[in-house]
């Protein structure tokens, strides 16, 4: 994992975002109402994760989607997406 930046809330992102992130950054500001607190930006695996304090994770999947979690599917999620359950390659160790 990589450490990133912080911001606030209503702030322009990093410029090293890909477009989409950033798009799906503005949209979760505005279809849940975040105008208080800060985004954490974090690279997994050389893809983006913002997390922003209200409980709300974006992330670039593997496949280039942008993946948004809220709530408690954004506090449980291991940083990459909750697509992992789906793609579970460990099924040969069972």
């Amino acid at each position: 994992m990589q450490i990133g930046t912080r911001w606030q809330t209503g702030q322009q992102p990093p410029a090293q975002l890909p477009d989409t992130v950033a798009a799906a950054i503005a949209t979760a500001e505005t279809e849940h109402g975040l105008t208080a607190g800060a985004w954490t930006l974090t690279w997994l695996e050389g893809r983006p994760i913002a997390t922003h304090s209200d409980e709300v994770r974006i992330s670039l999947r593997a496949d280039g989607t942008v993946l948004t979690q809220t709530g408690e599917d954004a506090i449980a999620s291991t940083g990459v997406g909750a697509d992992w359950a789906e793609d579970d390659d460990d099924d040969w160790l069972s």
